[in-house]
């Protein structure tokens, strides 16, 4: 008999963050990291600052700006680390509640619409768009066009 061959075998890639990698590592002061290998064991306070990212995670479409940032993996080990929190930080879990209830701070920052990240990334409409480094942007001419194409009138 031949050998079997396991060249077709699945490679699963487990890709692992450090705080560093966090793209606000430089100036947060959340006190819980859930980047920080021993985050368990942290304190927090009433009043002290909830993890930006952690936040961010909660909210509708959430998963779609992570990705559209190239920060999916992030985006995986918030997910991963919120129940977790949520058994052992009341406080955290009520502001991780009242964050899902407001509107991306990433698309603030970058002024972009959830929508569009959400059709970008989930290939609905061919909208075409620019891609510098991590941002996306969009051209005034391509947004309109894209408006009259879909214009209905009664």
């Amino acid at each position: 008999m031949g050998a079997i061959s396991h060249c077709c075998q699945p490679t699963v890639v487990v890709i692992e963050m450090n705080m560093e990698d966090c793209p606000k590592y430089q100036g947060c002061s959340a006190p819980i990291c859930p980047l920080d290998p021993n985050w368990q064991k942290a304190k927090h306070l009433k009043h002290e600052r909830v993890c930006f990212y952690l936040c961010e995670a909660q909210k509708d479409g959430a998963e779609a700006i992570f990705r559209g940032r190239g920060l999916g993996e992030l985006y995986r080990l918030m997910v991963e680390a919120t129940p977790d929190i949520f058994i052992r930080w009341g406080t955290i879990k009520k502001a991780l509640a009242k964050a899902k209830k407001t509107g991306s701070g990433m698309n603030k920052k970058l002024h972009i619409s959830p929508t569009l990240a959400v059709w970008r990334i989930t290939k609905r409409y061919a909208l075409p768009y620019i891609k510098i480094g991590r941002y996306v942007r969009y051209r005034k001419f391509d947004l309109i066009a894209f408006l009259k194409f879909r214009t209905v009138a009664d």
